[in-house]
């Protein structure tokens, strides 16, 4: 924001005066303490207590820059600009593939900084990609019997990859399916899945085979893949993988993250048309928004990977609940205690700026994420609050209005 010097309390300077609680309330008629405990019940999982000293400047650095971000996400515009990563060479051929997913926020850097193009991709990350096309639909199934970790990053990815068959599963000895996620995913195995998503957007992908016949090395190819195959061929999502004898299919090799770049940009710029989310039958005001809320968590994601937020962001549509309904939440939860803001917020001066700035901040952004779910035709409010390590609600904004003033919780 305005000021760039970095602000460090420590833990020992933290005050333990109560939170006062008046009775005040809202512009919408909610009792303001009711409101903070519906909040505090939404607080993101995984809390954690911070240690040493934190800096509460880049907080407010990290609000700016999710302002940023969303702002640019308006009218379905692309999510961001791809940045350069550092192993990648923009003169080889998958430079177009990598710029398109990073730019749709479909497959990401990782968190130093890098691309990684040549790195496998197992059966749970392209699960897990499919998935963001699908709009992240929550599931609730049995699952396959090696996926029991509900903290998984593929966990919800699995489910829904079984549910809709995009994923079959691998039978094992006692005759049971597994998704066998951390086992690298084959070229074949890529297609199926890749035919199987586009299956679930409505569209045919029958083939006669002959562009897959004229690989070498298709004879190694599963029989139950080669239809898939020779659909993923035709359509240009697959083709001759390069090896010391010349092209060849490689149908039973395993699939790094530049292939996987150009299968899903062919598929979703190309055979798609960018139709994702997919309709399942749903109303036009739930399509609108997954479509909003995929682009927010896409934001999100690049924004937990940058490394410089000082805390999780996390992106999702509350359950109704007595004060606003189903609304977008975006959520800040700090690295720094309750105490340590309260201890801030007491000492006045530039520390008091500084969190009256990310207040600010937030405002803002809980306004341009109802701006944006108006204009895609959600509709639903868009909420910004901040969380201190610790779980307990420092501020919240409700399109563009402080809801819950950081000054109530902080007093």
């Amino acid at each position: 924001m305005k000021s760039k010097a970095l602000l460090a309390l420590t833990l020992a300077a933290a005050l333990a005066a109560p939170v006062l609680a008046p009775a005040t309330a809202l512009a919408d008629g909610a009792d303001l303490a009711g409101a903070l405990a519906e909040l505090e019940a939404a607080a993101p999982a995984g809390t954690r207590d911070s240690e040493g000293e934190v800096d509460i400047a880049s907080l407010t650095e990290g609000a700016d820059a999710l302002t940023r971000a969303v702002s640019q996400l308006g009218g379905g515009a692309e999510l961001l600009a791809v940045e350069d990563f550092s192993d990648c060479d923009p003169s080889l051929w998958y430079a177009e593939y990598v710029t398109y997913v990073s730019d749709h926020g479909i497959i990401t850097g990782r968190e130093d900084g890098t691309f990684a193009p040549a790195a496998n991709v197992s059966r749970a990350d392209l699960a897990t990609i499919l998935w963001r096309l699908a709009g992240k639909p929550a599931v609730t199934s049995d699952g396959f019997p090696d996926v029991t970790n509900p903290s998984a990053y593929y966990y919800q990815a699995a489910l829904w990859a079984q549910s809709t068959g995009v994923v079959g599963g691998a039978t094992h000895a006692d005759g049971l399916l597994y998704f066998e996620g951390e086992r690298s995913v084959t070229r074949e195995e890529c297609a199926a899945m890749l035919a199987r998503y586009a299956r679930l957007c409505g569209l045919s992908t029958l083939s006669n085979g002959n562009a897959l016949k004229g690989i070498p090395g298709w004879e190694s190819s599963s029989a139950w893949a080669r239809d898939d195959l020779g659909w993923a061929v035709d359509k240009g999502l697959v083709s001759g993988k390069q090896s010391e004898s010349g092209l060849e299919l490689a149908p039973l090799a395993s699939t790094d993250r530049a292939s996987i770049a150009k299968m899903i940009t062919v598929l979703h710029r190309d055979v798609l048309g960018s139709r994702t989310p997919i309709y399942d039958g749903s109303d036009p005001q739930t399509e609108a928004e997954r479509y909003v809320l995929s682009g927010l968590q896409a934001t999100i994601d690049l924004l937990n990977a940058s490394g410089g937020s000082n805390g999780t962001w996390r992106t999702y549509i509350s359950e109704p609940t007595r004060h606003w309904g189903r609304s977008f939440f975006i959520t800040l939860q700090t690295d720094v205690s309750f105490a340590a803001i309260r201890a801030a917020y007491h000492k006045g001066g530039e520390t008091l700026l500084r969190i009256d700035e990310l207040a600010e901040s937030f405002d803002d952004l809980s306004g341009t994420v109802r701006d944006l779910s108006l204009s895609e035709g959600a509709g639903l409010d868009g909420f910004a609050v901040i969380y201190s390590s610790d779980g307990e609600v420092i501020h919240a904004s409700r399109n563009g209005e402080s809801y819950v003033p950081y000054w109530y919780t902080l007093e």
